[in-house]
């Protein structure tokens, strides 16, 4: 407990650190395009409950929704391909043509097919995730042990047991590790996506106040988005410490 407490201390060190370096530099320059910490974090509270708070959660909504899409789909093929030479000489070929297409050049694609309302922003957070996924699950898969799946296959368990078992744990750190990187590209991409056909979300926020040279607003946004994502990492950290104690 100690130690978390410490560790949690370190953050807000950093951060307290940051936000007076930051609130000098802001009285020394000055401008408007560089508002204070105080600022900002004043019309946030006093906004928060106005309007602000329904674009962070549009933003988290469409967050969670891909991460979880794309979870669901790579983790049963990356599975599948890394425990069977079969399913992976099909998938294979299918993957790394797929991977390397910019996911921002199938935009216009899937705007046809799910229209410019939330379907898209969620798909297009899903599909941005999903390949490096299934690409570092698959190779967590390969890179297991495969003599430990022989002891347990000797003892009579099924195949189905043992991917459910065995080797959905034993992939589950690299899991982890792939959502967290998956966040950040996530988060820019909702960024992006959420300058079209909706007028809710933290991207449409940050751009519609630059544009309305309300730059305090700005930048309320912009640490908003940031904060989301510090969110969504401790808890990524906290579901890999409790279900991965082995670690």
């Amino acid at each position: 407990m100690q130690k978390k407490q410490r560790h949690h201390g370190h953050y807000i060190w950093i951060l307290i650190g940051v936000f007076a370096l930051w609130q000098t530099i802001a009285m020394i320059v000055d401008i408007s395009i560089l508002p204070s910490p105080y600022e900002i974090i004043h019309y946030t509270i006093n906004h928060m409950h106005v309007e602000i708070i329904w674009h962070v959660l549009y933003s988290l909504r469409r967050v969670i929704l891909g991460i979880a899409i794309a979870v669901a789909i790579a983790v049963p093929i990356g599975v599948l391909s890394g425990f069977y030479k079969k399913v992976e000489r099909l998938v294979s070929p299918l993957l790394y043509f797929a991977y390397p297409v910019p996911k921002f050049a199938l935009l216009p694609i899937i705007m046809l097919i799910f229209g410019i309302g939330e379907g898209t922003k969620i798909v297009m957070v899903a599909l941005i995730i999903l390949f490096p996924m299934m690409v570092n699950i698959r190779d967590a898969m390969k890179q297991m042990n495969k003599a430990l799946f022989s002891v347990f296959i000797a003892s009579g368990i099924s195949h189905h047991q043992l991917i459910l078992g065995v080797a959905l744990k034993g992939i589950l750190p690299r899991l982890f590790t792939t959502i967290r990187i998956g966040i950040g590209t996530a988060l820019s991409v909702l960024f992006f996506s959420e300058n079209f056909g909706t007028t809710f979300g933290l991207g449409y926020y940050i751009m519609d106040s630059w544009m309305r040279i309300n730059y305090v607003a700005m930048y309320s946004g912009i640490l908003l988005m940031s904060g989301l994502g510090l969110i969504l990492f401790l808890v990524v950290d906290t579901l890999n410490k409790q279900l991965c104690p082995w670690q």
